[in-house]
């Protein structure tokens, strides 16, 4: 299992936010929403094109998730705040990450029927209610962790979870979209990191 990351603040400094519309396969209201919805299917497209070398992919919606029509390998798409993520498996996944900001952690506790009265406990429940909803399927495994320590990621899976590899995607100096996806060497580099 893979998981790309990248942070929009480090994203959009170094490029022309204008070429993302390029990415852009649905409408949606705030312009907040339509950037972290662009940037996630520039990252889509990236991984696919030079991680896994799939060049020819149709994205179709099924129950309202984003899927490859041809399910050559499954996807997870989850962003919050500066973050952006995309999980890939073999098999059905969802991901969920959340900033972990301060709530009314008593009042939301009361609403969802759970013991959740601190942020971490809040956090873990709802990036785990989350990923388990984006699944779709039957949950036969599911990992928590702190991904940094302002927020929490959660992964579902319908088989288990034996390794996961986590991949910074960084912009390392002024560049263009379209440059990136035919030579992404010079301009983006990939970091990859433990959880």
């Amino acid at each position: 299992m893979d998981v790309f990351y990248l942070s929009i603040g480090n994203f959009t400094e170094n490029i022309d936010t204008g070429e993302l519309d390029y990415f852009k396969k649905k409408e949606l209201g705030s312009k907040k929403r339509m950037l972290e919805h662009s940037i996630s299917m520039f990252l889509l497209e990236f991984v696919l094109s030079n991680f896994y070398k799939i060049k020819e992919f149709e994205i179709c919606y099924e129950n309202k998730k984003p899927k490859l029509k041809n399910d050559e390998i499954y996807f997870s798409v989850s962003h919050s705040n500066d973050i952006v993520l995309i999980g890939f498996n073999n098999c059905s996944i969802g991901v969920d990450i959340e900033e972990k900001k301060e709530r009314n952690f008593e009042k939301l506790s009361d609403y969802y029927g759970i013991t959740c009265n601190d942020k971490e406990s809040f956090y873990e429940f709802w990036t785990r209610l989350e990923a388990e909803i984006k699944l779709q399927k039957p949950v036969i495994d599911i990992i928590t962790r702190d991904f940094t320590k302002d927020y929490k990621l959660s992964i579902a899976s319908v088989d288990i979870i034996e390794k996961l590899n986590l991949y910074e995607i960084r912009a390392i100096k002024k560049i263009s979209l379209k440059e990136v996806m035919k030579n992404p060497k010079n301009s983006i580099i990939i970091v990859k990191k433990n959880i």
